[in-house]
Order: structure tokens, then sequence, then C-alpha cells
């Protein structure tokens, strides 16, 4: 049986945005089928539960309101879709962390497969990870977008510590913090190329680019992890 993809060459430690994102594309179209199976079932599922949540909210908004006609802020609160929002963000957690498993396999010159989602490393950090990312950039947003912004920017490679690295929480959040600061200017350029791309990418085919964006995302992230890092990267098998 021959060996995996030879190494695809990368110079250590200097991340190329165009790069990145070249090999996101090209990984990703040889390995359609697990991408589109859980890129397909997470947004069906995510959507069923925001619908859910929306329709057990029209009831007691309607009462709230009714009770209450002169409160401005009568049927602002949405219990059940406060619940599904989180429900959605935690199961967003779990898959984008098996999504860069499988990602970090292709960087390894591994088909990607779906039965190693959540196999080779700690699972349970990884996703609580991914939550504190999540709820953390979510918080900053509200408080005047730029802290969001810069928590995003910050831990974008958090989930990656613990994933490809095994790293507990504070590790990889440190980690992150760390590989972010002394990378700064390739790192955000990378960013706003993949931001760019994403919207130009789902804009123009009336959201169907969700199917793409997400694992070419995931597997230009673990790209980039690996390159700054120094680790393997190998051709797309």
């Amino acid at each position: 049986m021959p060996a995996p993809g030879a190494g695809y060459g990368p110079a250590v430690g200097q991340l190329d945005a165009v790069e990145a994102l070249k090999y996101g594309w090209a990984a990703f179209t040889k390995n359609l089928g697990p991408y589109l199976v859980v890129t397909l079932a997470s947004l069906a599922l995510l959507a069923a539960i925001s619908v859910g949540g929306m329709l057990l909210d029209g009831g007691f908004n309607a009462a709230v309101e009714t009770a209450d006609p002169d409160n401005p802020f009568a049927g602002a609160f949405s219990p059940w879709s406060t619940v599904a929002n989180i429900v959605t963000t935690v199961i967003g957690s779990v898959i984008s962390v098996g999504m860069l498993r499988m990602s970090f396999d292709v960087l390894d010159g591994r088909k990607a497969e779906l039965g190693r989602l959540f196999q080779g490393y700690p699972v349970g950090a990884a996703i609580l990870v991914s939550i504190i990312v999540g709820v953390l950039t979510s918080v900053g947003m509200m408080l005047c977008i730029l802290p969001g912004i810069v928590a995003a920017v910050a831990l974008v490679f958090a989930t990656s510590h613990a994933v490809d690295h095994g790293r507990g929480i504070g590790e990889s959040l440190t980690g992150s913090l760390n590989l972010v600061k002394d990378n700064l200017g390739p790192v955000i350029i990378w960013l706003l190329l993949a931001l760019v791309a994403a919207i130009i990418g789902v804009c123009c085919t009336l959201g169907l680019g969700l199917l793409v964006v997400g694992p070419v995302i995931s597997i230009s992230t673990a790209y980039a992890y690996r390159v700054l890092t120094g680790g393997q990267v190998r051709t797309p098998a």
C-alpha cells in the first residue's frame, strides 16, 4: 500500500493566506462525501432546532403581549428560542470539532472518514474549548462588537490545539493567544481573505455555498495551524 501523499511543502511558520484556502478547496473536492454528509446533517439539525424554538415561542409571546400591551419589551424575551440557541451553539461546537478532526486527517495524507470524527483526541476538552471560544466571541460581539472580533481572532486556533495536540482547555486558549500574537499579520490577512471568500461564496449561490464554506474553512484552519506550528502538511489524498 503506498504511503500517504507526499509533503505539500509550505515553509515552516510562513502562512500564505491564498495557499491556505487553495489547499482547503483542493482537499474538500477530494473528500466531498464525508464533508457534505456532516454539513448537510448539521445544517438540517440546527435549522430544525431553531425553527422549533420559534414555533414554541409563538404562543408564549402572544400571551405576554396580551397581558401587557403597553410594555415596549413585551415578547422580546423568547424562552424557547433562547434554549434553542444554547442547544444549537453546543451542537455546532461538537460538529465543528469533529470536522476539524477530519481536516487534520486530510493534512496527514488520509482520506476524511466519518468514523474518525470523535477519535484520537480528548473530545470533551476540545468541545469545551470550542464552546468557550463561541461564548467569548458572542459576548464580545454584544459589547460593541470589537471585543468579539478580538476574541475570534485571538482564539482562532484554540480548538486546533485541543484536537491536533490533545491540549487541555487552559493550554489550548493560551496556546492560540501566543500563536496569533507571534503571527498577527499573516493570521489577519488569512482570516480576512477567508471571510471575503465565504461571503462571496454564500451570497453568489443563494446560500448553497454554506455546503462548501464550512468544510473549506475548517481544512484551511487546520492547514494554517500546522504551517504556523511547523507540523506535517501532506498533499490531499
